[in-house]
Protein backbone atom coordinates (compact mmCIF):
# COMPACT_ATOMS: atom_id res chain seq x y z
CA UNK A 1 0.00 0.00 0.00
CA UNK A 2 3.03 2.52 -0.57
CA UNK A 3 1.29 3.96 -3.32
CA UNK A 4 -2.02 4.40 -1.28
CA UNK A 5 0.31 6.32 1.10
CA UNK A 6 2.12 8.60 -1.31
CA UNK A 7 -1.75 9.71 -2.99
CA UNK A 8 -2.88 10.58 0.83
CA UNK A 9 0.71 12.66 1.28
CA UNK A 10 -0.74 14.63 -2.10
CA UNK A 11 -4.11 15.03 -1.08
CA UNK A 12 -2.68 16.30 2.11
CA UNK A 13 -0.22 18.47 0.64
CA UNK A 14 -2.48 20.06 -2.62
CA UNK A 15 -5.07 20.65 0.97
CA UNK A 16 -2.60 22.81 2.15
CA UNK A 17 -1.57 24.72 -0.82
CA UNK A 18 -5.34 24.92 -0.98
CA UNK A 19 -5.29 26.65 2.59
CA UNK A 20 -2.73 28.58 2.24
CA UNK A 21 -3.88 30.19 -0.85
CA UNK A 22 -7.01 31.23 0.80
CA UNK A 23 -5.59 34.35 2.47
CA UNK A 24 -7.26 36.33 -0.51
CA UNK A 25 -10.28 34.55 -0.69
CA UNK A 26 -11.17 34.55 3.18
CA UNK A 27 -10.20 38.80 3.01
CA UNK A 28 -12.71 39.09 0.19
CA UNK A 29 -9.85 39.79 -2.86
CA UNK A 30 -9.82 37.04 -5.00
CA UNK A 31 -6.24 36.83 -6.23
CA UNK A 32 -5.76 38.24 -10.23
CA UNK A 33 -1.88 36.93 -10.11
CA UNK A 34 -0.72 33.67 -11.82
CA UNK A 35 -0.31 31.16 -9.15
CA UNK A 36 2.95 29.86 -7.76
CA UNK A 37 1.99 26.33 -7.50
CA UNK A 38 2.29 23.76 -9.95
CA UNK A 39 -0.05 22.30 -12.73
CA UNK A 40 -1.22 19.06 -12.18
CA UNK A 41 -1.75 16.93 -15.12
CA UNK A 42 -3.36 14.10 -15.57
CA UNK A 43 -3.85 11.90 -18.79
CA UNK A 44 -5.61 8.83 -19.44
CA UNK A 45 -5.77 6.60 -22.90
CA UNK A 46 -9.62 7.10 -24.14
CA UNK A 47 -10.47 10.22 -21.88
CA UNK A 48 -14.67 10.61 -21.02
CA UNK A 49 -13.91 14.14 -20.48
CA UNK A 50 -10.97 17.07 -20.08
CA UNK A 51 -11.96 18.62 -16.89
CA UNK A 52 -9.71 22.17 -16.58
CA UNK A 53 -9.76 23.54 -13.16
CA UNK A 54 -8.44 24.97 -9.46
CA UNK A 55 -7.93 23.53 -6.18
CA UNK A 56 -11.34 22.35 -5.97
CA UNK A 57 -10.56 20.24 -9.22
CA UNK A 58 -6.76 19.43 -7.59
CA UNK A 59 -8.83 18.05 -4.72
CA UNK A 60 -10.91 15.56 -6.13
CA UNK A 61 -10.13 14.58 -9.37
CA UNK A 62 -9.04 11.13 -8.43
CA UNK A 63 -12.88 10.09 -7.29
CA UNK A 64 -13.33 10.58 -11.40
CA UNK A 65 -12.53 7.33 -13.33
CA UNK A 66 -11.25 8.06 -16.91
CA UNK A 67 -10.89 11.96 -17.78
CA UNK A 68 -7.63 14.01 -18.34
CA UNK A 69 -7.17 16.54 -15.73
CA UNK A 70 -5.31 20.08 -15.97
CA UNK A 71 -5.22 21.90 -12.17
CA UNK A 72 -3.74 24.61 -10.32
CA UNK A 73 -4.24 25.91 -7.08
CA UNK A 74 -5.15 29.57 -7.05
CA UNK A 75 -5.94 29.07 -10.72
CA UNK A 76 -7.98 32.06 -12.21
CA UNK A 77 -10.72 31.55 -14.82
CA UNK A 78 -8.18 33.06 -17.54
CA UNK A 79 -5.54 31.35 -16.85
CA UNK A 80 -7.88 28.34 -16.99
CA UNK A 81 -8.85 29.35 -20.44
CA UNK A 82 -5.18 29.73 -21.45
CA UNK A 83 -4.79 26.09 -20.47
CA UNK A 84 -7.75 24.79 -22.77
CA UNK A 85 -6.15 26.77 -25.49
CA UNK A 86 -2.65 24.99 -25.21
CA UNK A 87 -4.71 21.65 -24.87
CA UNK A 88 -4.27 20.42 -28.40
CA UNK A 89 -6.70 16.93 -28.80
CA UNK A 90 -10.04 17.63 -26.66
CA UNK A 91 -12.16 14.89 -25.51
CA UNK A 92 -16.41 15.15 -26.79
CA UNK A 93 -17.43 16.59 -23.22
CA UNK A 94 -14.67 19.35 -21.36
CA UNK A 95 -15.73 20.35 -17.78
CA UNK A 96 -14.53 23.83 -16.30
CA UNK A 97 -14.12 24.03 -12.60
CA UNK A 98 -13.56 27.59 -12.41
CA UNK A 99 -14.02 30.64 -10.47
CA UNK A 100 -13.13 30.02 -7.18
CA UNK A 101 -10.68 32.37 -7.35
CA UNK A 102 -12.48 34.83 -9.04
CA UNK A 103 -16.09 34.97 -7.40
CA UNK A 104 -16.15 38.44 -7.55
CA UNK A 105 -16.26 39.15 -11.27
CA UNK A 106 -18.75 41.14 -12.72
CA UNK A 107 -21.06 39.83 -15.31
CA UNK A 108 -19.23 41.55 -18.24
CA UNK A 109 -16.27 39.48 -17.61
CA UNK A 110 -18.11 36.93 -16.79
CA UNK A 111 -19.76 36.89 -20.06
CA UNK A 112 -16.45 36.98 -21.88
CA UNK A 113 -15.10 34.42 -20.42
CA UNK A 114 -18.37 31.82 -21.43
CA UNK A 115 -17.67 33.55 -24.61
CA UNK A 116 -14.02 32.65 -24.65
CA UNK A 117 -14.43 28.99 -23.63
CA UNK A 118 -17.30 28.42 -26.01
CA UNK A 119 -14.94 29.52 -28.97
CA UNK A 120 -12.17 26.98 -27.26
CA UNK A 121 -14.46 24.35 -27.22
CA UNK A 122 -16.31 24.86 -30.35
CA UNK A 123 -17.80 21.44 -31.18
CA UNK A 124 -17.56 19.99 -27.86
CA UNK A 125 -20.09 19.33 -25.12
CA UNK A 126 -18.96 21.85 -22.32
CA UNK A 127 -19.99 22.23 -18.86
CA UNK A 128 -18.92 25.09 -16.67
CA UNK A 129 -19.32 24.14 -12.94
CA UNK A 130 -20.52 26.94 -10.80
CA UNK A 131 -18.96 27.76 -7.67
CA UNK A 132 -20.07 26.69 -3.94
CA UNK A 133 -18.78 29.22 -1.35
CA UNK A 134 -21.27 29.49 1.57
CA UNK A 135 -20.08 31.90 4.74
CA UNK A 136 -19.06 35.70 4.47
CA UNK A 137 -18.59 34.96 0.41
CA UNK A 138 -22.57 33.67 0.24
CA UNK A 139 -23.36 36.63 -1.70
CA UNK A 140 -20.68 36.93 -3.82
CA UNK A 141 -20.68 33.56 -4.93
CA UNK A 142 -24.43 33.74 -5.49
CA UNK A 143 -23.54 36.75 -8.38
CA UNK A 144 -21.12 35.04 -10.11
CA UNK A 145 -23.17 32.03 -10.33
CA UNK A 146 -26.09 34.60 -11.46
CA UNK A 147 -23.59 36.06 -14.28
CA UNK A 148 -22.94 32.66 -15.29
CA UNK A 149 -26.23 31.32 -15.70
CA UNK A 150 -26.69 34.67 -17.41
CA UNK A 151 -23.95 34.56 -19.84
CA UNK A 152 -24.41 31.21 -20.92
CA UNK A 153 -28.12 31.27 -21.73
CA UNK A 154 -28.07 30.20 -25.34
CA UNK A 155 -24.82 29.72 -25.47
CA UNK A 156 -22.93 26.02 -26.29
CA UNK A 157 -21.55 26.36 -22.64
CA UNK A 158 -23.78 24.37 -20.24
CA UNK A 159 -24.06 25.44 -16.37
CA UNK A 160 -23.48 22.41 -13.79
CA UNK A 161 -25.58 23.46 -10.53
CA UNK A 162 -22.78 22.42 -8.00
CA UNK A 163 -23.66 24.73 -6.05
CA UNK A 164 -27.35 23.39 -5.63
CA UNK A 165 -26.06 19.79 -5.47
CA UNK A 166 -23.31 20.80 -3.11
CA UNK A 167 -25.98 22.48 -0.70
CA UNK A 168 -28.78 20.20 -0.57
CA UNK A 169 -26.63 17.25 0.01
CA UNK A 170 -24.41 19.37 2.88
CA UNK A 171 -20.87 18.63 1.51
CA UNK A 172 -18.87 18.74 3.93
CA UNK A 173 -16.46 21.57 3.62
CA UNK A 174 -12.97 22.75 5.46
CA UNK A 175 -12.54 25.19 7.81
CA UNK A 176 -12.13 27.62 4.56
CA UNK A 177 -15.32 27.21 3.57
CA UNK A 178 -13.57 27.15 -0.06
CA UNK A 179 -12.37 23.86 -0.05
CA UNK A 180 -14.07 20.69 1.25
CA UNK A 181 -12.96 17.53 3.38
CA UNK A 182 -11.90 14.54 2.28
CA UNK A 183 -15.78 13.24 2.37
CA UNK A 184 -16.12 16.35 0.19
CA UNK A 185 -13.95 15.74 -2.50
CA UNK A 186 -15.58 12.63 -2.88
CA UNK A 187 -18.69 13.85 -2.73
CA UNK A 188 -17.46 16.47 -5.70
CA UNK A 189 -16.24 13.50 -7.74
CA UNK A 190 -19.47 11.87 -7.32
CA UNK A 191 -21.40 14.92 -9.03
CA UNK A 192 -18.71 15.09 -11.57
CA UNK A 193 -19.28 11.37 -12.37
CA UNK A 194 -23.11 12.42 -12.48
CA UNK A 195 -22.14 15.32 -15.39
CA UNK A 196 -20.75 11.74 -17.31
CA UNK A 197 -23.27 9.78 -17.02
Amino acid sequence: MVSGRILVRASARVLLWSLALTLPVLLGTPSVHASPWPVIRHTVAHPRALVIGDSITCGGWRHVAGIDVDCQVGRGVAAGLDALARTPAKPRIIILELGTNNYGAGAQQVGRWVRRAERLASGHEVYWVNVHLPGSRRAAAARFNQHLDQATAGSGVMVADWDYYAGHNHVAMAPDLVHYTPTGYRAWGRYINLLLS
